[in-house]
Formats: structure tokens, C-alpha cells, sequence
């Protein structure tokens, strides 16, 4: 199975952290607001959202890659070309109903959302996963089968609200190309979205009563998580480093925001990094030190190649990294 990430849901959501950071209560919502700006970008309601959330959706994208790559293969013979034409976009329409929508809209979706469950029902419905299976995959390989229990049953519960890109066909006078717009279910009006549900069918136990083993059920009904499945058929997703899943939850999220969401290599703030990834240390010069080891910690990993800050007369300090040279590669290989 390959190890894939959704790329879009890493653009808007932030953290959420129950411990240490933020006072946390299941009954209040967590928002965040875009750095340097009013506007809440991101809310959280009950349960949690960490590293762990990100690591466990991770699986799901590799799962439902997995399933995409054999009805790919079944419907219309062979791998998925590399070069993606008009005609192939015609192919994409057939084995995803969200790209025949004209408009993305919360309130568009609660009208169809039924529809679009039944005809993605294949990758929605994942009737019996062993958590050892589970565990065999890079990004849960880490968690014992408690701690990943934890992780399932806390991330359940998060309700979200956020802006999320999607996407869709773009058209010109020659041809089709896919693009992203986006979804948001941000206004009061608009419902909260969960991003899967789960029922625990069985335990096997040791003699000694140990859980060694849980197997799960898993649905995706709602915005997020179906959304999720059409940006894995589109190619919305990032191919991931393992070594990744090793690393502080912290060096995670960093990579994931600055890397796997992000564009840019130069030119961070460093408070602007800290709002990210959820530090609360407003002193700059302790807050470059936490900072510059989270990044010297993705350097020995292998992750990035360099790192440099620039501290400005005004008092600001900038962060920038240098990734490893490697050669292209097919788009659905490594970008996707």
C-alpha cells in the first residue's frame, strides 16, 4: 500500500491540542483565525484534531488509493496514464460524481450528499479492518493498539468546520485541465462535519487480558471525509516519506504545513510558524530556539536539506529551508 496524503485538508486546518497548549472543553469550539487576520479559518468542536488525526487519515488516502488504482484498472484497462487529457478528466467523472457538480457549496452538498455516499460506497464503507493491518502501514506504525484506539475514538468526536479546497474541472477555449475550488461550511447556518465514524466489532486478548488486537468498521458520510475520497480519485494527494511518522508530532506538523501544503521555501515569520503548529511562547528568542530544533530535526531526517533564519531590524525573524534535488517525476508518483 502506498503511503499517501490528502495535500488539501493541510491548507486550513490547524491543531487542535488538548493538553499542555490550549484549555481545552469538549462543549466549546476551538477556532483559529487566518495569521494576521480576524477571520476564523478553522473550527473544532469536542474530540481532537493533532499529528495523530493527520497520521490515521494518512491510512484512509492509502486505503482508498488502493481501491481507485483497481477499479482504474477494471473500467478502463491498464495504470493511469500520466499525462491527464480531456479524456481521461471524462474517465475521472465516471468514478467520481462530485466532478459532474457545477457548484460547490455546503448547501449544494446536504442536498445531494446521500447520493454521492451511495455512488462512492466502495470507498466509504470499510466494513472490517484489523487494527494489526492497520498498524503495518508507515503512519500508524508507531501506535500501539491502546494508543491507537485513543487516537480513532478521540478523532470521531472532532466536529469541523473549515474552508477546504476540492477539486474540480477547469475549462478554456482548448481544453479541460483539473483545478481546486472551494468548500466551506464555515457560517453558523452551515452544519458541522465529522470526518468518519467508527464501531468497534471485536477484541482478541491475550491470556494475561491484554487487547492485542481490535477490529473496526469505518464511514465516511459526511462533507469532509467524502470530500476526502474525491480528491484521492482526482490525484488531490502528496506522496509521503515514512520517516516522517518518526519524527515529534511537532516536526510533523511543521513539515506538513510548510511543505506538503505550502508552496513557498523562503521567508517564514516565526510567528507566523509558532500560529501553525500551535506554540504558545511569545519571547522570540526562546521561541527561535524550539523552532530551529524542530527544523534541524527534519534536516536529520533527511526531510529537508538546509535551514537558515534571518533576524530583521524591525525584530521579526525569518525562517527558510532548502528540499532535496530530485528528479520529476509523474505526477501522481510524487506531487499529486
Amino acid at each position: 500500500m502506498r503511503t499517501l496524503s490528502d495535500k488539501a485538508i493541510q491548507f486550513r486546518t490547524y491543531p487542535v491540542v488538548p493538553r499542555k497548549r490550549i484549555k481545552f472543553d469538549e462543549d466549546t469550539p476551538v477556532d483559529y483565525q487566518s495569521f494576521g487576520s480576524d477571520a476564523t479559518v478553522y473550527r473544532c468542536l469536542g474530540g481532537y484534531f493533532t499529528h495523530h488525526t493527520y497520521n490515521l487519515l494518512d491510512y484512509f488516502v492509502s486505503y482508498w488509493f488502493e481501491i481507485f488504482n483497481r477499479k482504474w484498472m477494471e473500467k478502463f484497462g491498464g495504470s493511469f496514464p500520466k499525462k491527464i487529457d480531456d479524456s481521461v478528466i471524462e474517465n475521472l467523472s465516471e468514478l467520481s460524481p462530485f466532478l459532474k457538480m457545477k457548484k460547490f457549496e455546503s448547501a449544494d452538498f446536504s442536498d445531494y450528499r446521500i447520493n454521492l455516499y451511495l455512488q462512492l460506497e466502495d470507498y466509504a464503507i470499510m466494513p472490517e479492518v484489523s487494527d494489526l493491518d492497520m498498524r503495518k502501514h508507515p503512519s500508524l506504525n508507531y501506535l500501539s493498539s491502546p494508543k491507537l484506539y485513543d487516537v480513532i475514538e478521540k478523532s470521531s468526536k472532532a466536529k469541523i468546520k473549515v474552508e477546504y479546497p476540492m477539486r474540480t474541472i477547469k475549462e478554456n477555449s482548448k481544453r479541460k485541465m483539473l483545478g481546486w475550488t472551494n468548500l466551506a461550511n464555515l457560517n453558523d447556518q452551515s452544519p458541522w462535519s465529522k470526518l468518519f465514524d467508527f464501531r468497534l466489532l471485536n477484541e482478541r486478548k491475550a491470556r494475561d487480558g491484554r487487547v492485542v488486537e481490535r477490529i473496526y468498521k469505518f464511514g465516511i458520510n459526511d462533507l469532509i471525509g467524502l470530500s476526502m475520497i474525491h480528491n484521492t480519485i482526482c490525484g488531490g494527494t502528496w506522496s509521503v516519506n515514512p520517516k516522517l511518522y518518526a519524527l515529534s508530532g511537532d516536526a510533523q506538523l511543521l513539515y506538513r504545513y510548510l511543505i506538503i501544503a505550502g508552496k513557498r521555501t523562503r521567508n517564514h515569520r516565526i510567528d507566523y510558524i509558532a500560529s501553525r503548529i500551535g506554540l504558545r511562547e511569545k519571547q522570540k528568542s526562546r521561541l527561535a530556539k524550539t523552532i530551529e530544533s524542530i527544523f534541524e530535526e527534519l534536516k536529520q531526517a533527511g526531510l529537508i536539506n538546509a535551514y537558515s533564519s534571518d533576524a530583521r531590524r524591525n525584530g521579526n525573524i525569518y525562517y527558510s529551508f532548502v528540499m532535496h534535488k530530485s528528479p520529476a517525476k509523474d505526477k501522481r508518483v510524487g506531487k499529486r
